[in-house]
């Protein structure tokens, strides 16, 4: 794309296609294969063909070692005008996606005595005002930069990357507590999806979809699977009613909330805590309350309530007079009073 026709090439392709086809956005694959100049060029050329509001994204990585020194790679995310990448730190946090072993175990994963460590806790602080950023580092602290998730089409899904977590067999026979693999998921989603920058989901986690070979091994890269093992099996749907409806206030919510849809200076003023040696996060914006707490064994995981519960991934809360007690991998909404 650094090559001045290649670059032409891509810009006239790109505005073609978004005018002809009446297209609301575009996600770039391994978009660092593509220089700075190519990406902000074109974003600003087909927004002018189209709309302000068009989206473009994409994978801030290489795949790979490339002789191109100013890709859009995740350490230029600031020098990004006008679209966004993949915030897969959270991610990392959150499950231990991408490139980490299956063994490993994300904030959202941990059960028993597991331990928790700090960097993944701030990861997620962070993340949750839209910062992409590892809980060491960050390199950017704009939400609108930031696609938040905690599953795609690649790796696993949810409810396949908890069983793969705890299993020796890739995922035929697995240890996960039950309560991880049932809310486990909603917890992770619940954090990346009420967070602020722009909310991305797999589609069939509203239900637990699972990817099982034929050999009863998970799934974690099924591009080339069969159309069976990639189907949307809604089976699951009928049994995860309590899940489903749990996404669709998840998703209600954060659309019409704009106290999650703001800019830089707004999101980062967020209050956003970890608590109970980083095993309970909490954060409040506009008029909301969320807490979540993870699997890990705890002393005490009662809270004041201080207002009534919207709705939780357990679908009743657990109160008694003016307390909350969280429970394991839940992730509960409060309307402040």
């Amino acid at each position: 794309s650094e090559n001045y026709m290649f670059r032409k090439f891509m810009i006239d392709s790109a505005k073609f296609w978004a005018t002809e086809y009446k297209l609301g956005g575009f996600r770039f694959d391994l978009m660092g294969l593509h220089d700075l100049t190519t990406m902000n060029t074109l974003t600003a050329a087909v927004k002018e063909a189209t709309f302000d509001n068009f989206t473009i994204y994409g994978e801030p990585w290489t795949g790979g070692s490339t002789p191109l020194t100013d890709g859009a790679v995740q350490d230029s995310i600031s020098k990004y005008e006008g679209y966004g990448a993949f915030n897969d730190l959270m991610r990392d946090a959150l499950i231990k996606g991408g490139l980490n072993p299956t063994s490993a175990h994300g904030w959202a994963m941990v059960s028993g005595t597991d331990k928790v460590a700090a960097a993944d806790a701030k990861a997620i602080v962070n993340g949750i005002k839209g910062w992409t950023s590892n809980g060491t580092a960050t390199k950017s602290k704009d939400p609108n930069k930031a696609v938040q998730y905690a599953s795609c089409h690649d790796n696993y899904t949810l409810f396949d990357r908890m069983t793969v977590g705890y299993s020796k067999d890739g995922g035929k026979t697995t240890t996960a507590p039950s309560d991880l693999l049932h809310y486990g998921p909603t917890l992770a989603n619940g954090l990346a999806l009420l967070s602020s920058g722009t909310s991305f989901m797999l589609g069939g986690e509203e239900f637990l979809r699972t990817k099982t070979k034929e050999d009863g091994t998970k799934d974690g890269n099924s591009y080339n699977a069969s159309y069976e093992e990639n189907a949307f099996d809604y089976a699951l749907l009928m049994e995860n009613q309590d899940v489903y409806s749990f996404y669709k206030n998840l998703i209600a919510h954060k659309v019409g909330n704009g106290a999650l849809q703001q800019d830089e200076t707004g999101a980062s003023a967020l209050s956003v805590e970890a608590l109970n040696d980083n095993n309970v996060i909490t954060y409040t914006y506009g008029n909301y309350t969320v807490y979540a707490r993870n699997g890990l064994d705890l002393d005490d995981a009662t809270v004041d309530l201080n207002g009534r519960v919207a709705f939780t991934n357990y679908g009743e809360a657990s109160t008694s007079g003016n307390k909350l007690t969280l429970r394991p991998y839940e992730f509960v909404v409060i309307a402040n009073s």
